[in-house]
C-alpha cells in the first residue's frame, strides 16, 4: 500500500503510514479555472460537455506526444510513481479519497487504457469492497485501471476524507491491517453511504459529482487513462451513485452499471433523466432484494433509459429481447441505441440483497446456486464490448505463439511461466498479502 496526498505548490504534507509517496502537485487547483463546465447544479449542456471532455483529454494527448512507445507495459509507465497494487489517493481540493488499483501491466492502447470506478454499498468501506468483489482482480486481469471511492456519512462525522481507517467497521478495533483486509462490515448508523440527494444528504448529491469529476481530472492528468472510456458500477448505494452519474454527468462515462439500487416505484420518476449524452446502462437486481425494492423498479428504470437514449431491441417492433443466461439469471436488453450503446436489465430469480454471485467476506450471505451470474466478471464482460482491443492479451495467441506451442514431435508442449500472478493463484494471493 502506498498513501498519497495530492497538495497544492504551497501546502506541505506529513504523514506518518508505513510506506507512503507525497507527490506535489497543483493541477487540481488549476484545472477547476480552466474547466468549462462545473456547474452547481451538475447538468451541463452539449456544448459544455464537449468542452470539458477536450479539458480532460489535453493531459492525455500530451502524454501521447511524449511518451508513445510506453503505453501497455508495465505500471510506471502509465501512472508514474505507482508501481501494481492499492494507492490510498486523497484530494485536497474536494477534501475526498480513493483507491487507485494499478495492475502490474497495462492493456496495449494507442489512445491509454479503460478506467473503471466502483462504489461501495452502505456500511461498506473501499477496501471491504474490493474484498467482496474481487475487484482488483478483474484490474489485474483486463490491464485496466481502477478507482474505488470511499462514501461518507456526515451524520456520524465521517467525511470520507480520514485516511486508512475511514469507513472502516468498529468491529476492526482501530486495526489497519484488518480495514485493509476488508473483512468487515459497520452498522448503517456508524458506515459509510452515498449521499445522492436523499435522506441525511446535506447538498443534494454536489458533493459527489465535484468528488467524481476531481477524481477523472486526476486521472487524466497523471495516468494513461482514456477519458473516452471511463465506467462507474456500484453496488446498493453504490449503485444509487453510479445512477446519478449516469444522469447528471452522462458525459463524463462510457457506461454504467448499479446493482441493487434503493428506490420504490414512485421515486422512478426522479431518478431517470434525459441525458445529453448517450452512453449504456446495465442494471441488475434479485428479485427476492426487499431491501433495495429493486425487484419492483428495476426493468421500470431500464425502460426509462432505453426511452431516453432512442433504444430498439431485436424483437417485434424493436421489444427487447429476454434471455435465460441461465437456471437462475435472465436478462433484457435493448440492443441498439445512440452512440453505438446498449441498456440492459438482468434479474437473479430469488436473490435477496446480495450482489448476485458474491459471497460476502464475512460470512452473512445465504448460499445461493452456482447458475447465478457472478455480478463483478458479467459487468467487466459488458464492459470490454465499449472499448475496442484495450484488453490485456487482446489478439492472443499470436501465430508465432502457436507455432512454438505446436512444433512438431515436441511433447509434452512447453510449459510457460510468465505472468505468474495470473497463472498461479497462490502466487496472486501471496503478492497482494505483502
Amino acid at each position: 500500500l502506498s498513501y498519497t496526498r495530492f497538495v497544492s505548490e504551497t501546502e506541505l504534507v506529513c504523514t506518518d503510514m508505513p510506506i507512503w509517496i507525497l507527490l506535489v502537485a497543483s493541477h487540481l487547483a488549476a484545472s477547476a479555472k480552466e474547466r468549462a463546465c462545473y456547474p452547481s447544479s451538475g447538468d451541463c449542456d452539449a456544448q459544455e460537455a464537449a468542452q470539458e471532455i477536450n479539458f480532460l483529454q489535453r493531459g492525455l494527448s500530451a502524454r501521447a506526444d511524449a511518451e508513445p512507445s510506453d503505453w501497455g507495459h508495465e505500471a510506471p509507465s502509465c501512472v508514474p510513481g505507482f508501481g501494481a497494487g492499492l494507492h490510498l489517493v486523497q484530494l485536497p481540493e474536494v477534501k475526498r479519497q480513493f483507491l487507485l488499483v494499478v495492475p502490474p501491466e497495462f492493456a496495449h492502447s494507442a489512445t491509454g487504457v479503460p478506467l473503471v470506478m466502483s462504489f461501495h454499498g452502505s456500511a461498506e468501506s473501499a477496501w471491504y469492497h474490493n474484498s467482496a468483489m474481487g475487484f482488483a482482480r478483474k484490474i489485474d486481469r483486463y490491464g485496466w485501471l481502477g478507482m474505488l471511492p470511499f462514501g461518507q456519512n456526515t451524520t456520524a462525522g465521517i467525511n470520507g476524507y480520514g485516511g486508512l481507517h475511514e469507513c472502516c467497521s468498529p468491529l476492526c478495533n482501530g486495526s489497519a491491517k484488518c480495514c485493509e483486509s476488508g473483512s468487515e462490515m459497520s452498522t448503517h448508523a456508524e458506515g459509510c453511504f452515498w449521499e445522492t440527494g436523499g435522506e441525511g444528504d446535506h447538498d443534494g448529491g454536489q458533493d459527489q459529482l465535484a468528488f467524481a469529476k476531481a477524481m477523472i481530472a486526476w486521472a487524466t492528468k497523471n495516468t494513461c487513462a482514456d477519458a473516452s472510456k471511463v465506467f462507474a458500477m456500484g453496488w446498493s448505494s453504490g449503485g444509487d451513485m453510479s445512477n446519478f452519474l449516469a444522469c447528471r454527468l452522462p458525459h463524463l462515462f462510457k457506461a454504467v452499471a448499479p446493482m441493487g439500487i434503493g428506490m420504490m416505484p414512485e421515486t422512478v420518476p426522479e431518478l431517470t433523466c434525459q441525458p445529453k449524452h448517450p452512453l449504456t446502462y446495465i442494471s441488475f437486481c434479485g428479485s427476492g432484494d426487499e431491501v433495495s425494492g429493486c425487484a419492483l423498479t428495476a426493468r421500470l428504470l431500464a425502460e426509462a433509459w432505453s426511452g431516453g437514449m432512442n433504444c430498439f431491441g431485436q424483437g417485434p417492433w424493436g421489444a427487447p429481447i429476454t434471455e435465460r443466461r441461465s437456471a437462475t439469471a435472465t436478462c433484457t436488453t435493448w440492443e441498439k441505441c445512440d452512440g453505438g450503446n446498449f441498456v440492459e436489465t438482468c434479474v437473479s430469480e430469488g436473490q435477496d440483497h446480495n450482489p448476485s454471485g458474491v459471497l460476502r467476506p464475512e460470512g452473512s450471505s445465504i448460499l445461493r446456486p452456482g447458475s447465478d451470474l457472478r455480478w463483478p466478471e458479467y459487468i467487466f464482460e459488458r464492459f470490454s464490448l465499449l472499448v475496442g482491443d484495450a484488453i490485456l492479451f487482446y489478439g492472443s495467441p499470436t501465430a508465432q505463439e502457436l507455432a512454438e506451442k505446436h512444433k512438431t514431435g515436441v511433447f509434452p508442449p512447453p510449459k510457460r511461466y510468465d505472468h505468474p500472478y495470473l497463472r498461479n493463484e497462490s502466487h496472486y494471493l501471496a503478492l497482494n498479502s505483502k
